[in-house]
């Protein structure tokens, strides 16, 4: 009676084992891992999409190219339920890929599905430029080069597809990551990034021929204009991160507008020989050397509370002075004959009897607007404010 006892127990500790250890080859019976592939249009990545199976946790997707001999993993997706899981591969050169996916159970067996393969032929033609990740790597910025620049539609950039772009002007798009690649276009004049973004960087020093330039509130940390020297108009206004601004190249630089970019403290424009409006309030500046700018007319510092001093001696043609707020202490107005606007904020009525303004017979101040309506004139060219409550 033992010995029955002892071999009817044997037999089931057998038979257990026997299951667990094929558990995967019963798994796998006519329902191994199920995939698809798919390429982008740019012919530089692949998509593998797999549908999902209630017996799986997760999902390990190996790949190989024709130069390799082994399979090797390269993403384990941890996907439970029904439906479908994804996963891109990125800047693939061209030739061919192979691709496997594992499924695994919860005690850690697995299927093997079935070895698919797909080509990628990805070939320039003469000297076009391939439209990949590698060369434009944002996903929205590449899919905008795609639909406004590649007229022929052939996924490449020829020459004079290339040439003729003189202005780049991106609106309402998805969230832009990076414009890196806006260096291939030599000839361009105009750059209107007006719309969302967290860009960090822009480099825009390989393209000598710019003009004008508006990225407002485009998540900048760092913009490099470089030895520009073409460059007319600058707004990046709104971009609270950049700490930096180094525009002493660009001596055509006409306007100027860096506001509200809170924690600029350095801004080089010291060869700015033709600016004639200059917007910084709101910045965070210790120093403005602006004695080159002859030809400004319009200057705003308001809220740079840092900064102290403020030279104007040069700036002979200046009629409009926003100072309010800011950490000026003293000026000295005596060869600003042109000046007819000075604004200053109610904490700084001490510079009415330190500030010498006896040019200027057409001034006034107003205290802050908003808080207050009186206005104060030079009263006949003697430097004496009257106030005025009208």
């Amino acid at each position: 009676m033992k010995n029955k006892t002892y071999w009817g127990l044997l037999f089931i500790v057998l038979l257990v084992s026997f299951l667990f250890v094929n558990e995967s080859k019963v798994y796998a019976k006519g329902s191994e891992p199920e995939y698809t592939l798919k390429k982008n249009e740019f012919g530089d990545e692949i998509t593998i999409t797999i549908t999902k199976k209630e017996k799986y946790d997760k999902y390990v997707i190996q790949m190989k190219s024709d130069s390799q001999t082994k399979l090797k993993t390269i993403k384990t997706l941890k996907e439970s339920g029904t439906g479908t899981c994804s996963y891109t591969v990125k800047k693939l050169k061209p030739g061919t890929y192979s691709f496997r996916v594992k499924g695994y159970n919860i005690r850690g067996y697995y299927d093997y599905s079935k070895t698919k393969r797909m080509t990628l032929n990805q070939e320039a033609q003469g000297n076009n430029l391939l439209i990949n990740s590698e060369v434009f790597p944002d996903d929205i910025f590449r899919k905008w080069v795609k639909e406004n620049i590649d007229t022929d539609g052939d996924g490449q950039l020829s020459e004079n597809e290339i040439n003729i772009v003189t202005e780049i002007i991106i609106r309402d798009s998805d969230v832009i990551f990076s414009l890196k690649g806006i260096e291939v276009f030599k000839n361009l004049k105009i750059l209107n990034f007006g719309t969302s973004g967290c860009l960090g960087k822009l480099d825009l020093s390989k393209n000598p021929k710019l003009e004008e330039v508006y990225c407002t509130s485009s998540g900048l940390k760092k913009l490099k204009i470089g030895k520009n020297s073409a460059l007319r108009v600058l707004y990046c206004n709104g971009n609270a991160n950049m700490e930096s601004l180094d525009l002493k190249y660009a001596i055509n630089l006409e306007e100027l507008d860096c506001s509200e970019c809170s924690r600029l403290e350095k801004l080089n424009i010291k060869n700015a020989k033709k600016l004639v409006k200059l917007d910084c309030n709101r910045c965070n500046l210790y120093s403005l050397d602006i004695k080159k700018s002859s030809s400004l007319e319009e200057l705003d510092v308001r809220y740079n509370k840092y900064l102290k001093n403020l030279d104007l001696s040069n700036n002979i043609l200046l009629s409009d002075l926003e100072i309010s707020f800011s950490g000026v202490e003293k000026l000295d107005l005596r060869k600003n004959s042109a000046l007819t606007k000075l604004n200053i904020s109610s904490d700084q009525s001490y510079m009415v009897g330190q500030s010498n303004y006896s040019s200027n017979a057409k001034i006034y101040y107003d205290y802050d607007k908003k808080s207050s309506p009186y206005k104060y004139y030079n009263e006949s060219g003697t430097g004496k404010l009257v106030r005025n409550n009208k």
